[in-house]
């Protein structure tokens, strides 16, 4: 996925990546708007998410590191998961997203 990554890097100017990651950082959180905040320099930034269906058990997990100018470095997930709860499925997504951060290198 790396390879991936710096091919689109090559390819699209820094300032539209850095557009579209500023204009894609708003979230809505109990009725606020709340965005993204960018690392310290030479900082990486994970954000990790999981998701759980109390009547299925069904979940999914995803996590995604970013850079300090905003730019992605790594991501993952998948949703074919099951949990015993909504905070074993978060904490899976933790523990994915450091998975990632050690197999990509990023420590």
């Amino acid at each position: 996925m790396r390879k991936q990554v710096n091919e689109f890097k090559a390819a699209i100017p820094g300032h539209v990546v850095s557009k579209y990651v500023q204009e894609m950082a708003v979230l809505v959180v109990a009725g606020q708007s709340v965005r993204w905040k960018r690392p310290d320099l030479g900082s990486i930034k994970f954000n990790c998410d999981g998701a759980w269906n109390a009547s299925t058990m069904h979940g999914g997990i995803g996590w995604v590191a970013r850079d300090f100018a905003g730019l992605l470095q790594v991501a993952g997930g998948t949703g074919k998961l099951m949990f015993l709860s909504s905070i074993a499925a978060e904490a899976a997504a933790v523990r994915a997203a450091m998975g990632g951060c050690c197999e990509s290198g990023l420590y």
